[in-house]
């Protein structure tokens, strides 16, 4: 039987939106797609193919439009003054964050994750060895870090609750937990429930993207969370 129970505060009350493609929960608003994906499926999901030709045309084309928005986050970030020694990022793909934050924080011990290898891979060998593909559920760490970072990466995780639990352990107390997620509320969400850019946009249908997290109050930076 289908479990319809919001993964997150785990109330009954949810319904179907966008045309039975996700559930959303009448409680915390959390939106999803009610898959159950292993680990060594997602790996298969987030393949070459996943960034050329599937969700993306081409990420690595479009390395200078995602710099100039990471750009924009790390100096809202440089705004608050913060010493940031050490620092992770789960969901790092090709690492062009970590190259934006070093130009800014050139001191700071980075470490970033991805399930996806062929993003590790080509990391690893532009910016060194500072990524892995490994599971980051499955990792024990021996530090803790000053700030943790996760860009578009909350709507793709089969469990973003276990996720945040460990990041949250692995933050210094007070460090900043920062996330950028495209909501069930946006315009790019609600224009891609109409068939005609469905066809365009696939966030709603596609596996890879499992969770859509709205902010309830939304008047505040989706940056900050």
């Amino acid at each position: 039987m289908e479990n319809t129970d919001c993964p997150i505060c785990n109330s009954k009350q949810t319904k179907r939106i966008f045309d039975d493609t996700l559930l959303k929960c009448q409680n915390c608003e959390h939106g999803w797609a009610n898959l159950q994906l292993d680990h060594a499926y997602l790996q298969d999901l987030y393949a070459e193919n996943y960034f050329k030709g599937e969700e993306y045309a081409d990420y690595l084309a479009d390395k200078e439009i995602l710099q100039l928005n990471f750009a924009k986050r790390v100096n809202q970030i440089k705004k608050q003054h913060l010493a940031l020694h050490n620092t992770l990022e789960i969901g790092c793909a090709y690492g062009f964050f970590f190259e934006t934050l070093k130009k800014c924080y050139p001191n700071t011990h980075y470490e970033g994750y991805d399930i996806s290898q062929d993003a590790i891979q080509y990391a690893n060998q532009h910016y060194g060895p500072h990524f892995s593909a490994e599971n980051y559920l499955e990792v024990s760490l021996t530090q803790t870090y000053d700030a943790v970072f996760m860009w578009d990466v909350i709507e793709h995780l089969s469990d973003p609750g276990a996720f945040l639990a460990k990041a949250q352990k692995e933050c210094k107390p007070g460090g900043p937990r920062r996330f950028f997620s495209q909501g069930t509320k946006g315009m790019q969400t609600r224009c891609a429930a109409l068939p005609y850019y469905r066809r365009l946009w696939r966030a709603l249908a596609s596996p890879s993207r499992q969770k859509m997290a709205d902010d309830p109050s939304a008047n505040t930076p989706p940056l900050f969370y």
